[in-house]
């Protein structure tokens, strides 16, 4: 082996640095199910099933990337944080449009530039985690309510909230705005499951996704 090749990170190296800093991540569906790092941030960000991120010990680099692509992230109280490529030479460009999205320009240019290492109170502060508990069993606690929340939702309506928060951020509040919202409202309204929503309501019985 020459001096280069011995110097030389391969992709294998690097992924594999990165699978030992991402958190949990569980998805919807009829069962919860683990996530492997090989679901990039822009498969979560794209696809119509909530992801939830399960945060303890550190997330680093692409490991708190992950947590901000998520729809939902938990961490306890003792997690670590850090973007710290720039302490490998590296920059957070991967990650940088769903960092930013969750923790704003500001935050992202002065973490991004530092690679410090911060806890999962600031995390929370900032915008980057959701909730924080205080050791593994209640992370445990927060899986098991995840469970149940996602399978009492309906899944073309969790599937069409994604959408229609990625399609309406940033838009102007205009006449086109208006008319588009009201135009998925009363299709939801009129679909199968809006339909079965309403009945279950007015029966005082559980909407058949709920019953699975």
């Amino acid at each position: 082996m020459t001096a280069a090749e011995a110097d030389e990170i391969t992709q294998e190296a690097v992924d594999e640095m990165e699978a030992a800093l991402v958190p949990d991540v569980y998805t919807q569906g009829p069962h919860l199910v683990r996530r492997s790092q090989a679901h990039t941030d822009a498969e979560i960000k794209r696809s119509e099933e909530r992801y939830r991120a399960l945060v303890q010990g550190g997330a680093y680099g692409g490991g708190a990337g992950l947590a901000a692509a998520c729809d939902v992230a938990i961490a306890t109280a003792d997690a670590a944080f850090a973007f710290s490529e720039v302490r490998l030479g590296l920059i957070a460009a991967t990650i940088s449009p769903y960092v930013i999205a969750a923790i704003g320009q500001r935050r992202a240019r002065s973490l991004f530039a530092t690679g410090q290492t911060f806890d999962a109170a600031l995390a929370q502060h900032i915008g980057l985690i959701d909730e924080v508990v205080e050791d593994a069993a209640g992370l445990a606690a927060a899986r098991e309510r995840f469970a149940a929340e996602i399978m009492a939702c309906a899944p073309g309506a969790v599937a069409a909230s994604k959408r229609l928060v990625a399609e309406v951020a940033g838009r102007a509040i205009d006449h086109g705005l208006m008319a588009d919202t009201a135009r998925r409202i009363a299709h939801a309204r009129v679909g199968e499951e809006g339909q079965e929503g309403v009945r279950a309501f007015l029966q005082r019985r559980k909407p058949g996704w709920a019953e699975r």
